[in-house]
């Protein structure tokens, strides 16, 4: 018989939890080395606690939505 866990979630509170550089990676399709090239040159949101890096998927979310090149209209 499984027993409920008395742990908090952080889903109960609308908290999304963070990812790390190997989920980002896998989830934009690059590579962990490319993460953490765009981290050096500062140019996707993260956080930095401790040696640990982080991201907030909202803030990778927005940052996608940022860097969107628009395709251009066809001349008719």
């Amino acid at each position: 018989m499984r027993h409920a866990s008395h742990q908090h979630d952080a889903a109960d509170d609308g908290i999304q939890p963070m990812l790390t550089v190997k989920q980002v990676a896998k989830w934009l399709g690059f590579t962990e080395k490319g993460i953490y090239s765009l981290i050096e040159q500062r140019k996707i949101p993260h956080l930095k606690i401790s040696n640990r890096v982080r991201f907030s998927r909202t803030e990778v979310l927005e940052w996608l939505q940022e860097n969107r090149v628009p395709a251009l209209e066809k001349n008719r």
